[in-house]
């Protein structure tokens, strides 16, 4: 197996089809080769993937997981990567992460240990990158889909420069990037913590949208994360006159609310924002996304 690992590690160094591409196996612990053929078809449909050091990923080793698992799942590290696996109804899955990359390569396994899908997807269950592979319960691939396509003209690669420019940490648990392709018009989401507060202590939420073919700014908005009202400002609030019932406690891009029109409308806005990014909060039904991603939640 090494020196089918060291061919094809000098197949990728020739073509210089991705550097940071590096080959190994897990030996006796979860997965296991299947032959140099389907080595190269998973080479030739996973190349041009930033993924996580680990393209080896084609049969689960069930038995080891069932050696492993506690209450249907096992969490463990090798080489700097953390793997998150489980069964889930009618098949395994598997999560790799890195601290230092914010993608995760995500499969899924049949009942036989044979793989069925995989593919990258931006940390959060945000966009998804680059190839998604299907296969069949034999391990032979059945559809490749480009998830990039529609975004050409704007890529991920130069989103990433794009957030990079506004020292926007792509780690941070708060930064999200999705993508929709509606009626042919791409266009990328994307929000981060900007570290400042409002004056009751919630985090201010930046929200950019950006055209996918020409990066040009469509939308920028900013939302408060946190339902937190310091005992100096409730014990203000309550001095003053109830608003509940004023014809103009706020105004808002024109329109004059009441501060029950407003709560109201604060509330709806903060929904949709939790729901558009898949923040877990209890108030707040999950929402589903589309595609690939949708498989992994």
């Amino acid at each position: 197996m090494n020196k089918n690992i060291l061919y094809m590690n000098n197949i990728l160094n020739k073509k210089n089809i991705y550097k940071l591409l590096v080959f190994f196996s897990i030996s006796g612990v979860l997965f296991s080769c299947q032959g140099q053929e389907r080595k190269n078809r998973l080479l030739e449909a996973t190349a041009k993937q930033p993924i996580p050091n680990d393209t080896i990923t084609e049969r689960f080793n069930i038995d080891e997981f069932n050696k492993h698992q506690k209450n249907g799942s096992w969490l463990f590290t090798k080489n700097n990567q953390e793997y998150f696996v489980r069964k889930v109804k009618d098949e395994y899955w598997i999560e790799i992460s890195r601290k230092d990359n914010p993608f995760i390569l995500k499969c899924n396994y049949y009942l036989n240990g044979n793989i069925k899908i995989r593919g990258l997807i931006f940390h959060g269950n945000a966009f998804t990158k680059g190839i998604v592979v299907d296969y069949d319960e034999r391990g032979n691939i059945i559809k490749q889909t480009d998830y990039d396509a529609p975004y050409k003209d704007f890529p991920w690669e130069k989103v990433k420069l794009w957030l990079e420019n506004r020292k926007v940490n792509l780690l941070d648990p708060f930064t999200r990037v999705w993508r929709e392709n509606e009626n042919n018009h791409p266009i990328w989401y994307l929000s981060w913590d900007t570290k400042e507060f409002d004056k009751y202590g919630n985090q201010i939420i930046q929200e950019i949208e950006l055209d996918g073919r020409t990066g040009k700014l469509l939308k920028e908005t900013t939302h408060t994360f946190g339902e937190y009202i310091p005992e100096e400002y409730k014990n203000d609030l309550d001095k003053k006159e109830d608003k509940k019932t004023s014809s103009n406690y706020k105004t808002y891009e024109g329109k004059d609310y009441t501060r029950e029109e407003w709560e109201e409308f604060e509330q709806k806005q903060f929904e949709a924002y939790a729901r558009k990014h898949n923040i877990s909060i209890a108030k707040n039904d999950k929402k589903d996304t589309h595609g690939f991603t949708s498989r992994f939640i």
